[in-house]
């Protein structure tokens, strides 16, 4: 997440009113954004809109993955379009949930 100048700063609101910095919902993330407080208008952060539009555009997709080996372990390769999507960096950690025979869940932890 690329922190900016307009993360903190209010916004002018088309009703004339200021909408500040909030945390809003958006097809059930968390997203940042502003809040109008004198119209109820919501503006959603741009970059957390498309990564919303990015993530939903991946979950139509089947994406084929290599699994290789690393020393004694097999290892997954993430394409670098899913890491972007899901924010994914070197030092984060996953949980991994045996589903059945031939699936996986994978939670992606971030570190702090």
């Amino acid at each position: 997440m690329i922190m900016t100048k307009l993360d903190n700063d209010e916004l002018k609101c088309d009703c004339g009113g200021w909408a500040k910095p909030a945390k809003l919902r958006l097809e059930g993330k968390e997203v940042r954004g502003w809040k109008c407080k004198k119209c109820d208008m919501e503006f959603i952060h741009p970059e957390d809109a498309q990564t919303i539009l990015y993530l939903n555009k991946l979950k139509k997709q089947a994406l084929e993955v290599k699994i290789g080996s690393l020393g004694s372990n097999q290892i997954i390769r993430f394409p670098k379009e899913v890491s972007t999507a899901l924010r994914v960096h070197s030092g984060d950690t996953a949980s991994i949930k045996v589903c059945d025979h031939n699936r996986l869940e994978i939670q992606i932890k971030h570190k702090k």
